[in-house]
């Protein structure tokens, strides 16, 4: 099997941010599993960002429930 190895070019911006939001996306999928409606996603998302002390924006919503949603 050929595996292709990537590197990373480009340097993260706020990287203990970026992976605290990515540990709570995944940990709300682990949780909850896949088939419910996107506003229990939500609503789950705002509650572990809220317990992670990471503040919420209104723009968030759209960009990771799209992602957690449809993945």
């Amino acid at each position: 099997m050929n595996h292709e190895r990537h590197e990373m070019h480009e340097t993260i911006l706020y990287r203990e941010e970026a992976y605290s939001i990515q540990g709570a996306v995944f940990d709300v999928y682990r949780e909850m599993g896949c088939g419910f409606l996107e506003a229990v996603y939500q609503e789950c998302m705002e509650k572990e960002l809220t317990r992670r002390g990471i503040p919420l924006s209104e723009g968030y919503r759209e960009a990771v429930c799209l992602r957690l949603c449809h993945s």
